[in-house]
């Protein structure tokens, strides 16, 4: 055993290994060359030649493939097996983990090689590794986190196995040493699982401990029911069995625990016995149980309370009103409230309902606690000193000074709410005999009461059809008046839109915007079938306050149909009648997404909740930043649409018209043969299908438009309903009415469908839309979806129109004239004689009132519309019982000179409605021009130098204005003749350049004797089609010679350097100086200085503009 190849230890290394490693040289060093031998123990061994580190990469190999030896002097033991002492066999550690197995702590790091390799580090345990001094590769040495070096972590030690020390993994807020310190978990944002991360828990006055609670609880898995989302388990009863939580909206409510161990994160909506309900994410598979963390809700904090070890104080509610204190006492939510108070102001409402609400909890005025439903909370009732001011309804700002009834809402029994008399400053305490009736059917502002007094209609927003709410029209201050005086009159539909006028400039530079698809601007929206129209709801009404970069996309198509995804900007200018004053509607896009700013800071924008109307208040709107989508349905999407089902919103029809079986059996039964006949299938030919049987009729109907509407019977009976009426009777209408019967038709069918008045359309002119009153429209919006085919994707509102189209007129047996008119509107009057006749049935129109005015020739198409403007209007009339009209007159201003057309507008009147009409009454526009000399001076004699060229500038205009820029007429020029005694006679050509500038290089030969030289300015006049080149002239613009003198003058001999500043003086830098020296001398045998003033002008090179003096 003793023998070279002997093991008595028994380790695994026979002796001759033990006594010499074979990993290194062994040699005398004392002899030259040095003799290689080994000299085995106990005694005088063999010592190693080099030591092996593998932490220091010392030794062969750097010792990452030979045994580990940092022992210089001694060999291993060949009588003990473990020559070390760490715990690990000598063969082990020499042939299998290369430690040591003369050195207990290998890698020098503070613990034993035989401690490192049987390790019980963290959880799952695991060894470190004896050969790394920094298993785990962070800032720490093992010896450094194993303060004690006995294989496990203990308190205040950290995991030499993980990466767990620098940083905050978790995001908590708690460095993860700091964490490893201490009870939190530093990979877990919420070591006790209670909703409030660990460093949260720890700041002041949170007063909450992060570990009080890790016990978690596990559930089994007992069904799925996919159809249902409803989750069975095993037992609910330690589950919070009001699982809705208002602070975590997002944050998960359980796990699925998958086989591998991975979580799943789901929410629920409530507990139905042992059910979890609505669970938004299905079982996964290989799943059996169900993970709980959260148990903050079960917490206790009464004084002296006991509570279950599950339960956890993230959210310590002492007052228990549902705010944690630390939320009290920070006043998280925007309000310190007092965390011993339930009700901190005292004003019946607990804290954390007015912070839910909206309201404040420190001001007892300020609540929603309304007993008897008026619109005044119970405190407000039972006190004084309120102020009296009710955000978006108005109100005077004074104190209040009434007591009124907390639980009956007309407190002085006068048949109007208490709230409503506080809006109308009448009495609510104990005078019923000043209530005004705020029942308000249609919706347009004017209560029914009001209505019946002045004779406007309770049932239609709109009496007189004009387009503009009669509420608009006839503001309240004017209804003890009958609206005498006021701003519009609500019978009289003429003055509601005014066909010509620019309503709104709406400025749109995106790439994607195709100007050839009709945008629609809403403008007031009805959503409630009054039987004669449409009004409002009142009962939905309810508007949000908007801030600066509001978004919605409720009612809006899903993003998958927006062109490219993306939105457009837009920037709308409300001009004239288009702005928005207080309490009126915006016109805005149908399909309005973001509304990014407002100019006027102290106007405020209110978006209605239904139907997507935006209200000013607080100042006037005239600019509105917003953005939308371009909205592309394709043909393959309209043959899977189908109606919109997340809400019945916009289905309802009155009780008045669906009890009477008549006016609904009628109007539902037309409205299903029409879909019938046509074989439409999807939701979007349905609408179609009615929108063309309105427009073009079929075999057995034939509508027309009447711009008066037609006059419904005021009966109770089927005759007394507007869609009986036109569908059973009188087979005409407005717009307006057929978009109402549109409307009511859809509705029958179950299409959600309502009426909206706005404008369609405008004119692009490359930049924007401009919109006029002649695009003012009446249509209805259908609110569908995909199919499930296609996934139940929204489609939003779509806007439909159907309208029989307007019936043609024209002027016959006309005669007119001049042919010719100047333009300073000296001559004869323009005059027309005509008759008005339909084109169809040559009928004459009889009672239409006609406009005429004189437009460019270009321009005929935009009447109605931007050429319709008042300096052109030539004259008006009416017509007589044969359809005859006369009108004589002459435009405030005149047009440019040229070709000019008649145009005849006539309003709208019964089935007459807005129309241009032009027939070739073209005429002549004609002016004269104004020549001027600017430059040199003095402009009676202008100075020409002799020797020299010199600069002639001056200006041609038209004689009469406006539009007397000559440049932007045509390519014009003025031609400059005169004779020299040198030169004899010269004719110099300058062009016309914009603001009507010219100039000439007048060249004088230094032989000229000084003097008066005369001269002439000729403009050879213009024709539109150059018919001044007739044999006989004729001219738009007449011929022009203007004599002047110039005088002849002893130029300077005038020599200058002009230089810049920089290194390179002969670049002229901009804002930086430039310099010009030089000499002006008199041109003579003895040249003398001379006196005077020089200038200096520049203007870029290659125009025809003016210099500019520097």
């Amino acid at each position: 055993m003793d023998g070279t190849f002997g093991d008595p230890d028994g380790d695994g290394l026979i002796n001759i290994k033990e006594y010499v490693n074979p990993a290194w040289g062994t040699r005398n060093g004392s002899t030259t060359p040095p003799t290689q031998y080994f000299r085995p123990g106990p005694l005088a061994m063999t010592a190693t030649e080099t030591p092996c580190n593998p932490v220091l990469s010392l030794g062969p190999g750097g010792c990452q493939f030979l045994t580990a030896e940092v022992d210089g002097i001694t060999s291993t033991d060949p009588q003990s097996n473990d020559t070390d002492g760490d715990g690990l066999n000598d063969s082990y550690e020499a042939l299998i983990l290369l430690t040591d197995p003369t050195a207990v702590d290998t890698d020098s790091d503070g613990i034993e090689d035989g401690i490192e390799v049987l390790g019980q580090y963290g959880n799952p345990p695991q060894a470190s590794d004896p050969r790394n001094n920094n298993t785990d590769g962070d800032q720490f040495d093992d010896g450094e986190e194993d303060l004690n070096g006995n294989g496990i972590v203990d308190m205040n030690e950290t995991d030499p196995t993980r990466i767990e020390d620098a940083g905050d993994f978790d995001g908590d807020g708690i460095q993860n040493w700091e964490e490893n310190m201490t009870c939190t978990l530093w990979n877990v944002f919420d070591t006790d699982g209670g909703g409030i991360s660990d460093g949260d828990e720890l700041l002041p006055f949170h007063n909450s401990d992060p570990c009080l609670s890790e016990q978690t609880l596990t559930l089994q898995i007992l069904a799925w029911d996919p159809v249902t989302s409803a989750l069975t388990l095993n037992s609910t009863t330690e589950l919070d069995q009001s699982p809705i939580d208002w602070r975590q909206n997002d944050a998960p409510m359980a796990y699925y625990v998958q086989s591998n161990g991975t979580l799943v994160e789901f929410r629920y909506e409530s507990l139905d016995f042992d059910i979890l309900r609505n669970v938004d994410v299905g079982l996964p598979a290989n799943t059996s149980t169900v993970l709980f963390t959260n148990f903050s809700w079960c917490w206790d904090a009464s004084v002296g309370a006991v509570n279950d070890p599950i339960c956890d104080d993230d959210y310590s509610d002492t007052d228990g009103d549902g705010l944690a204190d630390w939320e009290e006492y920070l006043a998280t939510w925007g309000f310190p409230t007092d965390p011993n108070l339930v009700d901190t102001d005292s004003d019946g409402v607990e804290d954390l309902d007015e912070i839910l609400n909206g309201t404040d909890p420190l001001d007892p005025c300020e609540n929603l606690l309304d007993t008897d439903g008026d619109g005044l909370n119970n405190y407000f009732e039972n006190t004084t000193g309120c102020t009296v001011v009710f955000p978006g309804m108005g109100g005077n700002f004074t104190n209040d000074t009434y007591f009124t009834l907390w639980n009956e809402s007309d407190t002085d029994n006068g048949g109007v709410t208490d709230f409503q008399e506080y809006l109308d400053g009448t009495n609510p305490q104990d005078n019923p005999n000043d209530d005004r009736n705020p029942v308000d059917t249609d919706g347009d502002g004017i209560p029914d009461t009001i209505e019946n007094s002045t004779g406007t209609d309770w049932r239609d927003p709109d009496t007189d059809g004009g387009g503009i709410p009669d509420g608009q029209e006839c503001t309240s201050e004017f209804w003890d008046g009958q609206c005498a005086g006021a701003l519009g009159d609500p019978w009289d539909p003429s003055d509601d839109i005014s066909s010509n006028s620019m309503y709104l400039y709406a400025i749109n530079q995106s790439s994607i915007l195709d100007p050839t698809n009709t945008i629609y601007w809403r403008w007031h929206t009805y959503d409630q079938y009054t039987r004669v129209s449409w009004g409002v709801n009142t009962t939905l009404v309810g508007n949000t306050q908007m801030t600066t970069d509001f978004s919605t996309t409720q009612g809006v198509a899903d993003q998958q149909f927006w062109d490219n995804s993306t939105l457009m900007g837009w920037e709308l200018e409300y001009r004239g009648p288009g702005v928005a004053d207080p309490g009126e509607e915006l016109i805005l896009p149908h399909n309005t997404v973001n509304f990014t700013g407002w100019i006027d800071p102290t106007a405020g924008l209110n978006f209605s909740n239904f139907t997507r109307d935006v209200l000013a208040d607080g100042s006037s709107v005239d600019t509105v930043f917003i953005t939308t989508p371009q909205v592309t349905i394709t043909q393959a999407i309209r043959e899977n649409s189908t109606v919109f089902t997340g809400t019945d919103y916009a289905t309802d029809l009155p009780r008045e018209f669906t009890d009477r079986g008549g006016a609904l059996e009628l109007v539902s039964g037309i409205t299903q043969s029409v879909i019938n006949d046509s074989g439409a299938l999807s939701a979007w030919d349905k609408v179609s299908a009615i929108a063309n049987f309105l427009t073009n009729g079929n075999d057995t109907f034939t509508f027309l438009r009447n711009n008066n509407g037609t006059e419904v019977p005021d009966r109770v009976e089927d005759e007394g309903d507007l869609a009986y009426w036109m569908l059973n009777n009188s087979f005409e209408g407005s717009c307006d009415q057929f978009s109402s019967l549109f409307a009511v038709m859809l509705r029958t069918v179950d299409i959600p469908t309502r009426k909206v008045t706005g404008f369609s359309g405008g004119y692009w002119n490359g930049e924007a839309f401009e919109v006029y009153g002649k695009d003012f429209k009446s249509w209805v919006e259908v609110h569908l979806q995909t199919n499930q085919n296609l996934g139940n994707a929204d489609l939003g509102w779509i806007p439909f129109e159907a309208c029989p189209p307007m019936s043609l007129v024209e002027v016959s047996e006309e005669n007119w004239g001049p042919l010719w008119l100047d333009r300073d509107l000296s001559g004869d009057s323009i005059w027309m004689n005509g008759t008005l006749r339909f084109s169809d049935n040559q009928t004459t129109a009889e009672g239409v009132s006609v406009e005429m005015y004189l437009v460019k020739s270009n321009t005929t198409s935009l009447i109605p519309g931007t050429a319709a403007i008042s300096e052109h209007l030539v004259g008006s009339s009416v017509t007589d019982a044969n359809g005859s009209f006369n009108i004589t007159g002459l435009p405030s201003e005149a047009v440019d000179p040229g070709n000019a057309s008649l145009v005849i507008l006539t309003k709208a009147l019964g089935y007459v409605g807005i129309q241009g009409v032009y027939s070739n009454w073209d005429l002549n526009v004609t002016d004269d021009v104004a020549i001027n000399i600017s430059e040199p001076q003095p402009i009676s004699e202008p100075k020409l130098g002799i020797g020299v060229n010199t600069t002639i500038t001056g200006s041609m205009s038209l004689e009469n204005s406006p539009y007397n820029d000559i440049s932007l007429i045509d390519s014009m020029q003025v031609i400059m003749n005169y004779t020299t005694v040198q030169d004899g006679p010269v004719s110099l050509i300058s062009s016309i350049g914009p603001g009507g500038y010219f100039e000439f290089s007048v060249p004088i030969n230094e032989s000229e004797q000084e003097g008066l030289l005369t001269a002439t300015l000729d403009y050879v006049g213009w024709h539109q089609y150059d018919l001044n080149n007739a044999t006989s002239p004729i001219y738009h613009i007449r011929p022009s010679t203007q004599s002047l003198n110039f005088n002849l003058t002893q130029a300077p001999n005038l020599t200058v350097s002009l230089e810049g500043q920089g290194s390179n003086n002969t670049i002229l830098e901009i804002n930086r100086p430039i310099y010009l020296n030089g000499t002006a001398l008199s041109k003579s045998e003895t040249p003398e200085a001379l006196n005077g003033t020089l200038e200096l002008q520049m203007r870029r090179s290659g125009t025809n503009a003016p210099f500019i003096t520097l």
